[in-house]
C-alpha cells in the first residue's frame, strides 16, 4: 500500500514538472492535484488500516456471513463445552449486541421504561435513604466515566444429534474484547460472561428480530423474483434462437 502510495505520487509530481515546463493553467491545476491526491489517498490508508486492526463485532440475527456465523457456532460450542452439554447440534442462532449502560439512544423503547424507572426509584432514596442513594450515584456516575464493555447475547436452539429432539430455545452473555499483539494489531477474543433467561431477554430483543427477519424475509423474496426474471429471460433467449434456426 505505501508503495502505491509512492507510486502515485511520484507519477504526480512528474506530471507536474511537465506542466509547469509548458505553463498556463494546466500547471496550477495539477499543482494543486499533487499537494490534494496524496492527503486523501493517506487518509484512506489510516481508515482502512484502523477498521483492519478494531474489528468489529460479531454481527446481528440473519445479516451475517460466513466467517461471522462460524464465529457465532464456534463461541455457542464453547459455551455448551463449558457447561458441559454434549451431543448437540446447534440449529438456530441470534447475535443482538447490548446497549451500554445509560446510552438510551441504543436502547429499545421497552428499556428506555424500564431505565427510566430504576432512575425513578434511585431518585427517590434521596430522602428515604440518603446513603443509599449516594452509594447509586457513585455507582452511575462510574459506570458512565467507565469505558463501556462490547457485550452480545447470543440466542440459540440445539437438538440431539442422535435423537434429533430440540432442545428449549437459551441464552447467553459474551464479551469480545481486543488484545494487543503489538504496536500495530489487535486479536480479537470472546469471553463467555454468563448463562441468561432466554424469555427475560427476548423481552427487549424482540422487537429487534421481528424487524430484523422481517428485512431478511424481504431480501429472500427479493433474490427469488431476480432469480426467475433471470430464469424467464435466459429461456426468452433460448426460444428466440430456436425461432431463429426454424
Amino acid at each position: 500500500m505505501a508503495n502505491w502510495l509512492a507510486d502515485i505520487s511520484s507519477t504526480l509530481h512528474q506530471a507536474a514538472t511537465n506542466a509547469a515546463a509548458k505553463g498556463g493553467s494546466n500547471s496550477n491545476f495539477l499543482t494543486i492535484l499533487i499537494i490534494i491526491i496524496p492527503i486523501i489517498l493517506i487518509i484512506v490508508f489510516i481508515v482502512r488500516k484502523k477498521r483492519r486492526q478494531n474489528g468489529d463485532g460479531p454481527s446481528t440475527g440473519n445479516n451475517q456471513n460466513k466467517s461471522d456465523t462460524n464465529e457465532v457456532w464456534t463461541t455457542i460450542k464453547k459455551y455448551l463445552h463449558q457447561i458441559d452439554d454434549k451431543g448437540k447440534e446447534v440449529i438456530d442462532s441470534y447475535v443482538v449486541k447490548r446497549p451500554e449502560p445509560h446510552n438510551t439512544s441504543q436502547m429499545t423503547k421497552l428499556q428506555k421504561q424500564e431505565y427510566k424507572e430504576e432512575i425513578e426509584r434511585i431518585k427517590a432514596l434521596k430522602t428515604t435513604d440518603p446513603n443509599a442513594y449516594k452509594q447509586e450515584m457513585l455507582r452511575i456516575k462510574k459506570e458512565k466515566r467507565a469505558k463501556p464493555k462490547e457485550l452480545y447475547v447470543v440466542l440459540f436452539t440445539t437438538r440431539n444429534a442422535k435423537t434429533k429432539v430440540v432442545d428449549e430455545p437459551r441464552a447467553f452473555e459474551c464479551e469480545v474484547k481486543l488484545v494487543k499483539i503489538n504496536k500495530k494489531e489487535n486479536r480479537r477474543e470472546i469471553d463467555i460472561i454468563k448463562p441468561l433467561d432466554y424469555d427475560h431477554e427476548m423481552r427487549w430483543i424482540k422487537v429487534i428480530k421481528d424487524k430484523d427477519d422481517q428485512a431478511y424475509a424481504k431480501k429472500l423474496e427479493a433474490d427469488k423474483k431476480r432469480q426467475q426474471k433471470a430464469i424467464e429471460r435466459k429461456q426468452a433467449k433460448l426460444n428466440k434462437a430456436q425461432n431463429q434456426t426454424n
